[in-house]
Parts: structure tokens; sequence; C-alpha cells
């Protein structure tokens, strides 16, 4: 081997360790933040929150675990909160929950970690509720409260952002698709914006492609409690408007998919580090 070759080597070797350093001793995010509604909420198991609508963890409970982050977790959601201040279905139930949508929610919190990995998801609650105000819920106004609403977080120190938009395969009402396809086209604007400030990583999450397509479970609208269907496999569904635990493990994996850790984003930049060392080297 001539002494060039052998400076190539040690160099590749050398990187490889460098690697290996930062994947095993990195520790991706230091917790996850959840803010939203129903889709998120999952129940008063952490002294926040309204009612759990699954028959098991939500999506971002499955995120928690895997990312490691149990320990590190807290959710800011609340079922029936709406992109404003208001929670019209916790009201109802409770007064106490009148006021929990999710700009009330983003107030709850003091300072962020900068390395906390945070997820808003809201707007499904203001389509339900849009007959009752048109006004109030319109899907442009509601995206932009959920921009509104990071931004409050970024005031606070939040720094990694994910933000699902809407997607429902058994909506069959033109008026409520057409709100939906508003609101996730308002949304889309919103964080091309927001994803202009310095700092910011805003992963907009797309749930269009897996809801209509790639979701691998019975697609038929089941009761509460009714779980598995006639092909043995899970309901998308939990109710009319709510998935299945089966289904948010799979919105979990799809989300996760798309979300690189920091360990990730560092392991490339040194990937592309050293080979371009490697590359002058060579010549």
């Amino acid at each position: 081997m001539s002494v060039q070759m052998k400076k190539v080597f040690v160099s590749l070797v050398f990187n490889l360790v460098l690697v290996f350093a930062i994947v095993t001793g990195a520790h991706a995010y230091s917790g996850i933040i959840a803010f939203g509604d129903s889709l998120s909420d999952n129940g008063v198991a952490d002294g926040v929150g309204f009612v759990r609508m699954s028959d098991g963890p939500v999506w971002v409970d499955y995120l928690a675990q895997d990312y490691g982050l149990t320990e590190s977790y807290i959710n800011f959601a609340f079922s029936g909160a709406t992109s404003y201040y208001n929670n019209p279905v916790g009201g109802a139930y409770n007064p106490a929950l009148a006021n929990t949508g999710l700009l009330s929610q983003v107030q709850m919190i003091g300072a962020i970690d900068g390395n906390a990995l945070v997820s808003v998801w809201a707007g499904g609650n203001d389509m339900l509720n849009y007959a009752s105000n048109p006004e109030l819920y319109n899907p442009v106004l509601a995206a932009g409260r959920v921009g509104q609403a990071i931004e409050v977080l970024v005031e606070k120190g939040a720094r990694n952002f994910i933000v699902p938009n809407l997607s429902y395969n058994y909506i069959d009402d033109p008026a409520t698709a057409y709100w939906m396809q508003v609101f996730n086209l308002s949304l889309s604007q919103v964080l091309l914006g927001l994803d202009e400030i310095d700092g910011l990583n805003i992963y907009g999450i797309d749930l269009t492609n897996l809801w209509y397509t790639d979701l691998d479970l019975t697609d038929t609208i089941t009761g509460a409690g009714s779980i598995i269907g006639p092909d043995g496999l899970p309901y998308a569904n939990y109710d009319s408007v709510h998935p299945s635990s089966a289904a948010h493990r799979q919105i979990a994996n799809y989300v996760k998919a798309q979300v690189p850790e920091p360990a990730s984003i560092i392991l490339l930049l040194i990937g592309f580090a050293g080979l371009a060392g490697v590359g002058r080297r060579i010549k």
C-alpha cells in the first residue's frame, strides 16, 4: 500500500470513529412537547389534558417512546380544542376546560429548551365547528392561528417543530372537504413564511399519502372499542373522527421518517466533510 493510500485509509478510519462517537454519545432531542386537540391528547395521566380519544396510545406517545423520551415528554393537547383560545367540547363538559384552545395552551408553558421537539397539530375542531361560526372558524384564520402559536413558542425558545396537516379519507361532505383543502393550503403557506426565521427547523407533515394510500389497516369507520376489521386487521378509525391507536402507530412511523434527529444531521455533515477530505487526498 502506498503512503498516499495509507493516509486515505487512516482518514476514513478516523471519520468512522468520530461518527461512531457522535452517534453513540449524542442524545438527539432533549424532550417532546405536544400541543393541539384530540388527535394528540393523551388524557390526564401527565396532569394536563382532557381525554384520550383512541383505544390506546396516540401518535405523539409512540414518538416519545421511539425517541426514548418518555421521561421528558409532556402533552398540553386538549380534546375539543380549536386553533383559537376556546374549547367548545371541553367547556360543555367542564367549564374549567372552556379556554383550553391552542392559543391558550401555548401560554401554559414557560421557557422551552431549544433542543426539544415540539408538535403543533390543530384545526380539526375549527373544521367541525365551522357551521356554528363561519367567521371565527374560517380555515385561513385557523391556519394563521397555528402559525401564531408557533411564533409564541419560538419566543419561549422552541426551535424544532412538527406540524401535521389535516387528512381524513372518510369525509364525504363536500363543504367539509373544501374547508380542509383550504386550511391545508393556507397552513403550508404559513409554514413557508415561518421557515424564513433563522435557526428554526419546521417539519410540515402532509398526511395525505399516508391516510389515503399507505395506511396498512382496515379502512372502515367503526364504533369506539371495536378495533378489529373483518379481515383481521385493526381498523384505521376509533370512531367517526379519530384514528385508532393502530393508526396512531403508523402516523408516528410516518412522522419519524420525515423528522431527522440532530445526530443524523451531524452525521450527514461529517460524512460530506470526510468524503471531501478523502477526495482531496486522492487527487
